[in-house]
């Protein structure tokens, strides 16, 4: 009898782990239309950053990030992508290089793409992906990559308005200015957006005219967005008064 109930319980025991495994399985699938079923990547990091060379213009770009696996799910190392945003200041072509003391030589590749048009400090991005040998980043594990950009011709950069500058810290901080992603999902950082044209417009009708006034934007496009809710009657009369005389002549004293 003591030998049936124990076979019994483990019996239970497996089909409780079974139906574990399946579970999880399940929670990590997308069903498409057609019925078949996609797995979902599930990893989860956070990326700490800091600019080993913080001087305003320099020849080298030198962000150090400190990639965190901050999820309880193994990730393949090819999974993640990081971005680094900052501006070019001329034509050249760019250089990278890399040092790492948790990945391997040659599994570390570096891309340079340009970002969004009419974006402030974010006119190029440096992508930090990973090879198929780079191995698996496991829960709790962290890696540290050390990244060089530099120009062909050994120009200068401004970094001091670079979106994902960090001009204070001397080590590892989390950073939201870059960003992190695994299997193309954004799971860290904040992207740069595009601004706009002016910012604050401030419209003040008067009598005999309208003045405008805005915060000037750098990289903007165009000078004026639309103003809603003016009439041509708000900024010339057809038919100008006594009162609009008056402040006609207070403004230009060879009107008198």
């Amino acid at each position: 009898m003591k030998k049936i109930r124990k076979n019994v319980s483990i019996m239970l025991i497996f089909l409780l782990i079974v139906q574990m495994i399946f579970c999880n399985i399940a929670n990590s699938q997308t069903v498409l239309s057609d019925g078949t079923a996609t797995i979902e990547l599930d990893g989860q990091i956070k990326v700490q950053m800091f600019n080993l060379n913080r001087i305003p213009e320099y020849r080298l770009l030198t962000p150090v990030f400190n990639i965190c696996n901050i999820g309880n799910v193994e990730i393949n190392l090819s999974d993640i992508k990081l971005r680094y945003f900052y501006t070019d200041n001329g034509d050249s072509d760019q250089i990278f290089e890399y040092s790492s003391p948790d990945i391997s030589d040659s599994c570390v590749k570096g891309e340079f793409f340009k970002w969004t048009s009419n974006t402030q400090g974010a006119e190029y991005c440096l992508e930090i992906s990973f090879t198929s040998e780079a191995g698996v980043f496991l829960p709790g594990k962290n890696a540290e990559v050390q990244a060089f950009v530099l120009k062909s011709d050994w120009g200068k950069y401004s970094q001091i308005d670079d979106y994902s500058f960090n001009s204070s810290d001397s080590g590892f901080v989390d950073w939201n200015r870059v960003t992190g992603y695994v299997g193309d999902k954004l799971v860290w950082g904040i992207e740069p957006e595009p601004v706009s044209a002016t910012e604050n417009v401030i419209a003040v009708p008067s009598a005999i005219s309208m003045a405008l006034s805005w915060d000037e934007v750098q990289n903007a496009t165009s000078p004026l967005p639309d103003i809603p809710n003016v009439k041509v009657e708000d900024i010339k009369p057809q038919n100008p008064t006594d009162e609009v005389m008056n402040e006609i002549k207070e403004i230009n004293p060879m009107n008198k």
